[in-house]
C-alpha cells in the first residue's frame, strides 16, 4: 500500500464528510409547541391584562380552540419562558385610579385651588380647617403583575372601593378647637 492510498473502509467516510462546507442546521430534541403567531398571542393576553396569573394563561390557552388549536396541554415553565424570552418580568403592580387624571377630576383640582384663594382673598379673615381623611381598604388585590423590561405593571382600578374603614383628624391653629 502507497502512502497516498486510503484503507478501502475510510473513503465512504471521507466522501460523507467532504461535502461539510456550513454548519448543520439544529436537530433533534422537541419541536416548538407554540408557533410564532401563537406566542404573539399569548403575550398579548398579558399586554392586554399585566396582572393575569400562569394558571390562567394556561386555562385560557387550553381553553382557546381559535388562536390556539390542538393545544391541549401547556406547562407553567413552558409559559414563563415564552414571556421572558419576550422580554417580559413580574414586578409590583402599580395601582391607577380610572379617574384620576381625566380632564372632569383636572378641573375639579382647579375650581377647589381658585376657591380657597378667593377665600384667603377676602378682607374679612377666615381661619380654614384641613381634615385629612385615609381610607383603609380591605379588599384584596393582586400586588404583582408582568410587564416589558422598562414598564410599569399598571392596573387600573375603579376609584370608589368598597370596604373601607376611614379615620379622620382635623387641623386647627386654635388650642380647643
Amino acid at each position: 500500500m502507497e502512502d497516498s492510498e486510503l484503507p478501502e473502509m475510510m473513503m465512504p467516510l471521507l466522501v460523507k464528510h467532504a461535502h461539510w462546507t456550513q454548519r448543520r442546521p439544529p436537530g433533534g430534541g422537541r419541536l416548538r409547541l407554540l408557533s410564532e403567531e401563537q406566542e404573539r398571542e399569548l403575550v398579548n393576553m398579558v399586554i392586554a391584562n399585566n396582572v393575569i396569573r400562569l394558571r390562567e394563561i394556561q386555562r385560557r390557552v387550553i381553553e382557546d380552540d381559535h388562536h390556539f388549536r390542538g393545544i391541549n396541554a401547556i406547562s407553567l415553565s413552558t409559559i414563563d419562558r415564552i414571556l421572558r424570552k419576550n422580554q417580559f418580568r413580574m414586578k409590583q403592580a402599580y395601582r391607577v385610579p380610572f379617574e384620576r387624571n381625566s380632564d372632569r377630576v383636572k378641573n375639579q383640582r382647579v375650581e377647589y385651588v381658585q376657591r380657597i384663594f378667593d377665600i384667603e382673598g377676602r378682607p374679612v379673615p377666615h381661619e380654614i380647617i384641613f381634615v385629612d381623611e385615609a381610607g383603609f381598604n380591605l379588599t384584596k388585590r393582586r400586588r404583582r403583575g408582568r410587564n416589558i423590561i422598562g414598564h410599569r405593571a399598571i392596573v387600573n382600578v375603579p376609584g370608589q372601593r368598597g370596604g373601607n374603614i376611614t379615620m379622620c383628624a382635623a387641623i386647627s391653629q386654635r388650642e380647643n378647637a
